[in-house]
């Protein structure tokens, strides 16, 4: 046959395809196992929680504050098994699960560091791995939902720790992110090296040109940090809710004394950040709705204030508030004070006016902000 070799030689021609396909498939396999094995992300956004989940739902992860301890159960069946109570720093404050559940981490507040635990023999087997030093009162942790990154806030050093997941070690800190970082939520756009980090700055900060002890004094405010830079993006500011709902007998600030009729206006600004969630288009703030100047009654206890904030660029610019709150009416012990002439709270007590009875009232309230769509490769 033309072009047919003949011998040895031909019979290496004659089975060269084989040799290269065999080839080409030992080259993928040696590719394929030089790259980290990955596992299965969160398929939702993280935050930073006192209790975690793992992202099969099969493990739970439970900081004890009052006994310096984390305990773990399983979850898999429809009655949670406990598996270990595990020691860890001082004052745990938050946990924090890889996405695996092959490892948990624990901010201890009070020792500024953070236990990495490791568990094994199939989530049964629990112990400290490492511990890491961060800033000063670390509070909120929060895994990316890939599982390459932890973020921690440290609460006294108003910075967020970043900790490489596959090594266990700080790689960044990210300077000014606010007065006292607590909360923590990552956005889930698939990869980690895009996402969006949102910390909470717990206390509130004064509004210029405002009047402190107003309901309108202050504002909360939201940090936004690039994953990919690990640098602060921008602050959202939560403004104050011009009015509740509800009315105050009287105006501290105007020097109006309490009288028969309900018609001075509350409001109140965001307080106490310590949490933050996203969901869909939105990140969710609770707080306390803070109320200094009013109002005076006790018989309206506001149980949910909520604020909706659009656009990126525009994030105070408020598109509808709404409370709910609910009315009961509370009998006046012998001897209070007139100026708590409305109503007075079953808690306090009944020998005597305190000065709680004339102080402004806080209310638990919500805020949300609306989140850009995340980019999809």
């Amino acid at each position: 046959m033309r072009g047919e070799h003949k011998g040895p030689v031909g019979n290496i021609w004659r089975h060269l395809p084989w040799v290269g396909a065999i080839g080409c498939i030992l080259a993928v396999l040696t590719l394929q196992s030089a790259l980290p094995a990955r596992h299965a992300g969160f398929g939702a956004p993280t935050s930073s929680q006192p209790l975690a989940l793992s992202a099969d739902g099969e493990l739970l992860a439970v900081a004890n504050t009052d006994t310096d301890s984390v305990s773990f159960f399983d979850t898999s069946r429809g009655t949670p098994r406990f598996i270990d109570e595990v020691p860890v720093g001082r004052e745990p404050s938050g946990v924090a699960l890889a996405p695996d559940g092959s490892e948990a981490y624990v901010t201890n507040t009070l020792d500024g560091t953070v236990s990495v635990l490791e568990l094994t023999g199939n989530r049964k087997k629990v112990r400290v791995h490492k511990v890491i030093q961060v800033g000063t009162e670390p509070y909120g942790v929060a895994v990316t939902p890939n599982g390459d990154n932890v973020y921690v806030t440290n609460a006294r050093s108003n910075s967020v720790s970043v900790i490489n997941a596959r090594n266990n070690h700080v790689v960044d800190t990210i300077e000014g992110v606010g007065i006292e970082p607590r909360g923590l939520a990552i956005t889930n756009s698939g990869d980690d090296e895009d996402e969006i980090v949102y910390v909470t700055q717990f206390l509130s900060l004064p509004v210029p040109g405002k009047v402190d002890g107003a309901d309108d004094a202050k504002a909360g405010y939201v940090t936004r940090i690039s994953t990919k830079t690990n640098t602060v993006i921008d602050q959202i500011a939560l403004a104050p809710i011009a009015d509740t709902g509800f009315k105050a007998a009287g105006d501290a600030l105007a020097r109006i004394a309490p009288g028969a009729n309900f018609v001075f206006t509350t409001g109140a600004y965001p307080n106490q950040l310590n949490n933050i969630a996203i969901k869909g288009g939105f990140a969710y703030v609770p707080n306390t709705g803070a109320s200094p100047n009013g109002p005076v009654r006790f018989n309206v206890i506001p149980r949910a204030c909520s604020t909706s904030s659009t656009g990126r660029r525009e994030p105070t610019r408020t598109a509808r508030s709404t409370c709910t709150r609910r009315s009961r009416a509370r009998r006046i012990p012998p001897g209070a004070s007139s100026r708590s002439r409305g109503r007075w709270p079953s808690n306090m007590p009944a020998t005597k006016a305190t000065s709680s009875a004339r102080r402004a009232t806080s209310s638990s309230r919500l805020r949300w902000i609306r989140i850009p769509a995340p980019r999809r490769c």
